[in-house]
């Protein structure tokens, strides 16, 4: 009996050995590299941001256009659009934190629009698609960022240079 509860034990022991291992998976089940995990960063004082010579300002690339502006209490506001068809336009606000130590800012709060025109060029529709995205904006220079979304498939390039 003594033997029968040992081995019962050591594979409950070993069970939970092999549990630990393995990819991590998100709420939905898609996998998750531990690159692409979204972790707080540090509260950054406003007035160790430099708006003249850090990352605000506007990056493009064929496909998008990123404008990283001040936000309150030292967060950084990010605007990514992108057109998707004559008259409509996908546009994701979200902000978060800059860390010195990582160069990355990550995020949980994008909401994503979908935004469509008259024939004048004036907003008529904004639909909002979703409001919890979560993904990081990693500062490789001043002027170069690339976007990871967890929240979306991005079409095109996620790099970025900045033009102003």
């Amino acid at each position: 009996m003594k033997r029968i509860i040992a081995l019962m034990l050591g594979a409950v022991i070993l069970l939970g050995v092999f549990a630990g291992c393995g990819k991590k998976k998100d709420k939905d089940g898609s996998v998750i590299d531990d690159e692409d995990r979204i972790v707080p960063t540090e509260t950054i004082p406003p007035e160790k941001m430099n708006t003249d010579d850090d990352f605000f300002g506007t990056y493009k690339n064929d496909d998008y256009t990123v404008s990283v502006e001040s936000g309150e209490g030292g967060m950084m506001v990010f605007r990514i659009t992108s057109k998707t068809a004559e008259r409509t336009r996908t546009e994701w606000t979200f902000k978060g934190y800059y860390s010195e130590q990582s160069s990355i800012v990550n995020y949980t709060d994008a909401v994503r629009d979908l935004i469509t025109f008259d024939k004048t060029g004036k907003e008529k529709t904004r639909e909002t698609e979703y409001d919890n995205g979560a993904g990081r904006i990693i500062f490789k220079d001043t002027d170069h960022l690339t976007w990871k979304s967890s929240s979306d498939d991005l079409s095109g390039s996620n790099e970025f240079e900045r033009i102003r």
